[in-house]
This record gives C-alpha cells, structure tokens and sequence, in this order.
C-alpha cells in the first residue's frame, strides 16, 4: 500500500472517533431539550402556566449547548406530537404524575431511536477541547 494511502487511511480512523462522539453528545443534549419539553408540555396539561412562563430550560440547549436551532424545533415538534402517549394517571383524583410521565418518555426506545434519525440529519464537526461546530441540515 503507497505512503500516501496509510497516511489517508491513518486520518480517516482518527477522524470517525470525533464525530461519532460529538454526534453522542448531541444525542444527549437532543434528548435533554426532549424531557424540558415534555415537562413543559405535561405541566400545560395540569394548568399551571406560573411555572411554565418562568422556566427557561429550553433556551439553555439553544444558547449553551453546539445543538443547531433547526435540530432543536425539530425535537420539540416530536415531542408535542408523542409525548401524550406516555401520561400516566394517579391513583388520586387532582393529582398528577408529570414527573413519571416524563421519564417513561424520556427512556423510550421510541424517543431514541427518533433522537437519533434527527440529530443523523445533522453533520456535527468537531473543533477543539470537545467542542463541536454548529452545522446546518444536510440534504
């Protein structure tokens, strides 16, 4: 095999480790921006809009975190559309079970799988100490 062969190869192996880390981390962070909005969207189910109006967990993964916005609306929409199926119903009328609730969704294999198809849409590109850059969709 030519020098020029083991050199490109030798890059290759040392580039795949990279993004299928940062592609991990965005797993992880789609999926925390999953359960702050399925906390969001139960506590709108049992009517108390004081706390929603002042919780800002969403805005977090958008500022602090390398999740493209567009990879953000998308896992929102997702759970707007599939967090009722897992409501869990307490036992004593008035109450609720948002906590529970959320965290069935939150270990789904359902929420995985479908946190995975979005951020695989997305091509994150590591840059330095961890670090990944933000990237559009890629088509």
């Amino acid at each position: 095999m030519g020098t020029k062969m083991k050199i490109l190869l030798r890059l290759l192996f040392l580039f795949i480790p990279f993004t299928l880390q940062a592609q991990s981390d965005w797993v992880k962070e789609a999926k925390g921006v999953a359960l702050c909005e399925c906390i969001k969207q139960m506590n709108m189910l049992a009517d108390s809009t004081t706390v929603i109006i002042k919780d800002y967990s969403i805005s977090y993964f958008i500022q602090m975190t390398d999740l493209p916005p567009q990879l953000t609306m998308e896992v929102v929409a997702y759970v707007k559309e599939h967090y009722k199926d897992y409501i869990s119903i307490p036992q004593e009328i008035g109450g609720n079970m948002i906590g529970l609730s959320c965290w069935e969704f939150y270990h789904s294999k359902a929420l995985d799988d479908n946190i995975r198809k979005i951020v695989s849409r997305y091509k994150p590109v590591r840059i330095s100490k961890g670090r990944t850059n933000k990237r559009q969709k890629h088509k």
